[in-house]
């Protein structure tokens, strides 16, 4: 059964509306239903929520409902704990150029056996394909 890991790049997709959230969501929700394990790592919870506040401010949307949209993103996911081993494996995971959020993203993928990595950022998904990951970007 194929495990799916899901970066923050996707994750905004569940908790806004952009091109490819229709899609994404009906992803989820049917992978959801066929029992597939759905997951991404802890630092996530802070990575969506910075974001989100983020378009929030250039939008100048002073009441956006944080919490809400933040929980959204993240609904019906287990989350990977930043364990020790997976702090160690970041440090040389991934190419020189690889974002540290995004090689944490990459080391919890592998740590945890995910064979199917849900992204919409190239650097990310260049990185991933180098280690054999299949890519999934529904839109």
């Amino acid at each position: 059964m194929p495990r799916y890991y899901f970066d923050t790049s996707a994750l905004i997709k569940r908790a806004r509306q952009e091109p490819e959230s229709s899609a994404l969501r009906q992803f989820v929700k049917t992978t959801a239903e066929a029992g597939q394990v759905l997951f991404t790592s802890a630092v996530a919870t802070v990575e969506v929520e910075r974001a989100l506040r983020s378009i929030a401010s250039r939008a100048g949307l002073s009441s956006y409902p944080l919490a809400a949209a933040s929980r959204a993103a993240l609904s019906g996911l287990s989350l990977v704990p930043l364990s020790e081993q997976l702090l160690q494996m970041v440090k040389w995971i991934g190419p020189d150029h690889l974002r540290s959020l995004d090689a944490i993203h990459l080391a919890s993928a592998m740590i945890y056996n995910a064979d199917r990595l849900v992204t919409y950022d190239q650097r990310l998904s260049e990185a991933a394909n180098m280690l054999g990951l299949t890519l999934v970007a529904p839109s």
